[in-house]
């Protein structure tokens, strides 16, 4: 994750994905990133070029579904799409039912209880759905960064501390300072925080 910045360049208070990196045990190591091509798919950490739809890869299938969109599908049938939106990276993750109660982490338990998603790591206690979005935040999200314990690929200087500042303060609750952006975005959101913050620090 790097910090966002506003249409002058200038840094707010929001994270946004700029890579996304999945393995299956046994698989090739498939990484996707925002560069100044687009998207670069690195390869067990070797950049690779495909201009064509699809490409196998040993046991990783390898997509590319147009402009700045590109997937990956593993041998056990997960599937991860990723799409470049200016500079940041959406991703979507589908997986089969195989997977059912075998998940965890920033996505939650796979089972369609929503009540047992937050569940912070090494713990085997969910923190509350109606949480406040900081203990969202300090009990559960930041339980899941893994310093050391990463698949990423990084540039030469670069290091898992290159995208994690301890002192980042996240801006939790939207703050809005222009009145007709506040009207506007609860006219669009509703009570919805999520929608709230996007428009609030964007």
């Amino acid at each position: 994750m790097i910090a966002a910045k506003d249409q002058n360049g200038n840094p707010v208070s929001a994270t946004l994905f700029s890579a996304v990196v999945a393995k299956q045990s046994n698989s090739d190591t498939i990484q996707f990133e925002v560069s100044r091509r687009g998207i670069d798919t690195l390869v067990n950490g070797e950049r690779v070029n495909f201009s064509f739809q699809e490409l196998e890869l040993g046991m990783v299938i390898l997509k590319h579904l147009g402009n700045d969109t590109y997937g990956a599908v593993f041998p056990n049938g997960a599937y991860i799409i990723v799409e470049r939106q200016l500079e940041l990276l959406t991703f979507y993750v589908s997986l089969p039912s195989s997977f059912i109660n075998s998940t965890q982490g920033l996505m939650g338990l796979f089972n369609s209880d929503k009540s047992d998603d937050l569940l912070p790591r090494h713990q085997s206690t969910s923190i509350p759905q109606n949480s406040s979005l900081q203990n969202i935040h300090e009990a559960f999200g930041l339980s899941w960064i893994l310093e050391e314990e990463t698949l990423f690929t990084y540039r030469p200087g670069e290091s898992s501390t290159t995208f994690f500042d301890p002192r980042f303060a996240a801006e939790l609750e939207p703050l809005f300072l222009d009145q007709e952006l506040e009207s506007l975005a609860m006219a669009t959101c509703g009570d919805n925080s999520f929608c709230l913050f996007d428009i609030a620090v964007t």
